[in-house]
């Protein structure tokens, strides 16, 4: 057996690595050199869109007159740019590594959409100037911007690279309305008239029974011909589809499809009571909400995550001024509150016994700490906000739709 391994004479170890070392940088150079000419060699679309802000008045009523309560809803600005696309740079595989000519082999956009907000305004009220103001009292939404970032991959079959990346980011969502704004609201919204329809709908069985006792006829050719027809094209393509898979490999390749990444920074939610002016009564806050995932030819990951959440009461203060925080979690560095973590396999799929370990959903939850502190006066005053600020009819209409179901379960 030691004779068997023995390398021939003239053979040295040294001569074989230095070989084996050169032809994988041979393939990685061709590797290189192939996403290279892709680049260089593909179709442009420098793309640039740019529109200004639009909103939507909702009146009172229903009908706008230079007195009546609006609903302002601003829709922003939305901007949708190519990146890298105007000034493409020639690229050389000997000075650039895998990764950067993989990471330029994407058409990649932006999409920004900037001051989207909500206003409501009472009669007499100046909207237009506090819609160009960015913050006023009239604001339900504050300003909030967005952006999305799009990409495309130039190869199409690359199990090392997505076809399709997709990642947004919302740094805050900020709404902020007080009680009078509740009523104010709903009120506004309850007196829009609905259009009712009076007529009797037409049953779609005639509709269809005449289409299918007209469709034979149309052009004057018999539903026969036309079966023959579709029978002798689907004969056809399926000879050339078997010629073209005999001469394809029956190689199962495992294909990114969508690598996607979403996340909100903050949200702030403030509940005011309204006076002489806005004090804040509640203040619910979530840091960090975000989800992360790849779907792929035969499974889909999906990873999704809340950082940190608080609800404070803040007409109770302590000693630093600081708010009563009835709900608090951790605020150790880089510890989630609730991580999710889902994933879907195929039967079919090649990594289903080893990797996925024959399971084809799987469903992990991880939730640290939440504290809460149960206080009798904030809890008191929250429902007695809660009660004045939804409208009485609105509670009564709800409270009846709710004995009419009841009684209806009780005969039945």
């Amino acid at each position: 057996m030691a004779e068997f391994f023995k390398t021939g004479k003239g053979v040295d170890l040294e001569v074989l690595t230095s070989a084996t070392l050169s032809k994988l940088e041979e393939i990685k150079d061709k590797t290189a050199t192939g996403l290279s000419h892709i680049i260089e060699t593909r179709k442009i679309l420098d793309l640039k869109i740019d529109l200004k802000p639009s909103y939507l008045l909702v009146p009172k009523s229903g009908f706008y007159h230079a007195k009546s309560d609006l609903i302002i809803i601003d829709f922003g600005s939305l901007q949708l740019v190519s990146v890298g696309q105007g000034n493409p740079q020639s690229l050389s595989p000997s000075f650039s590594s895998l990764e950067e000519i993989m990471d330029r082999a994407y058409e990649k956009y932006s999409l920004e959409l900037r001051s989207v907000q909500v206003l409501y305004s009472k009669s007499g009220e100046e909207w237009k100037t506090a819609r160009q103001r960015g913050s006023s009292v009239q604001h339900i939404l504050q300003p909030m911007d967005f952006s999305l970032q799009l990409a495309k991959c130039m190869v199409e079959k690359d199990t090392r690279m997505s076809r399709f990346k997709v990642s947004g980011e919302l740094p805050l969502l900020h709404v902020k309305i007080s009680d009078q704004k509740i009523q104010g609201v709903l009120d506004l919204v309850n007196s829009i008239p609905l259009p009712q329809s009076d007529s009797t709908p037409s049953t779609p069985t005639q509709k269809m029974l005449s289409l299918s006792e007209a469709r034979p006829n149309v052009l004057g050719l018999q539903s026969t011909v036309l079966l023959d027809a579709l029978e002798t094209d689907s004969d056809g393509e399926s000879y050339y589809m078997s010629v073209d898979e005999e001469h394809q490999p029956s190689v199962i390749e495992e294909l990114t499809d969508v690598h996607f990444k979403f996340e909100v920074k903050a949200v702030l939610l403030e509940l005011t009571r309204q006076a002489d002016q806005e004090n804040t009564l509640l203040a619910l806050s979530v840091s960090q909400l975000g989800a992360e995932g790849k779907m792929r030819t035969y499974d889909l990951t999906i990873t999704s995550y809340l950082r940190k959440v608080g609800l404070d009461y803040c007409e109770i203060r302590d000693s630093n001024n600081q708010p009563l925080h009835l709900i608090s979690s951790s605020d150790k560095h880089g510890s989630d509150l609730l991580k999710v973590e889902y994933t879907k396999a195929d039967i079919n799929g090649p990594n289903f016994q080893t990797t996925f370990d024959n399971t084809e959903q799987n469903l992990k939850v991880e939730l640290s700490s939440l504290d809460f502190l149960l206080h009798t006066k904030a809890l008191l005053s929250t429902i007695n906000y809660l009660n004045t600020a939804v409208p009485q009819e609105l509670t009564a209409s709800k409270d009846r739709e709710a004995k009419k179901q009841v009684e209806k379960a009780g005969q039945g």
